[in-house]
């Protein structure tokens, strides 16, 4: 559907075991499939999984927050931190959050007493930030507006920003981002 977006999460089913999984969109009715608040262009929506590999137990999220809507993007990004976070479960957050760090939704994740921390700046120093969106072009234009953030437990062990490319040819319009990490 080009009008709606479903975060999806692979993962390697001989290292994991799915306890639970689900999905809710963001917006003032969370269990109405498509629901649309706060002027989102498109439906956004989080897709969670709890998945446990030998004594070890955490929620992956996954999640596209809005590109027209500043608002959209902060209710979004409230309405799944005030459902992770209160768990105490540790977390690992990915997504396209569609602005930069240090904005509003940064802010969200990241303020007060959250337990978040963004793989990237663990390692990397302060200013170094590279945009994770092209046109298909692989010239980096805007911010690095693709996350992955963690809780501890999680160690942060690389993090960057891939570019490869078969012959000039790009799998999306943003490099994808990747995180390794110890837990």
């Amino acid at each position: 559907d080009p009008t709606c977006q479903y975060p999806t999460i692979f993962y390697r089913a001989g290292r994991f075991t799915v306890m639970d999984s689900g999905e809710f969109w963001l917006s003032e009715t969370p269990g109405v499939h498509r629901s649309i608040s706060w002027c989102s262009a498109f439906p956004r929506m989080a897709t969670y999984g709890i998945l446990r590999s030998p004594g070890q137990e955490f929620y992956f999220i996954n999640t596209h927050l809005d590109h027209i809507s500043s608002d959209a993007r902060l209710q979004g990004a409230r309405m799944i931190r005030n459902h992770f976070i209160p768990l105490k479960t540790p977390v690992i957050l990915a997504g396209d959050f569609n602005e930069p760090p240090d904005g509003p939704v940064f802010q969200e994740f990241m303020g007060g007493d959250s337990p978040l921390q963004d793989t990237w700046r663990a390692l990397h120093p302060p200013g170094e930030e590279p945009a994770t969106q092209h046109h298909f072009d692989g010239r980096p234009r805007g911010a690095r507006i693709d996350w992955i953030l963690t809780t501890a437990p999680f160690r942060v062990r690389e993090a960057l920003v891939v570019t490869d490319n078969v012959n000039g040819r790009y799998p999306s319009d943003h490099f994808p981002y990747m995180a390794e990490v110890d837990y």
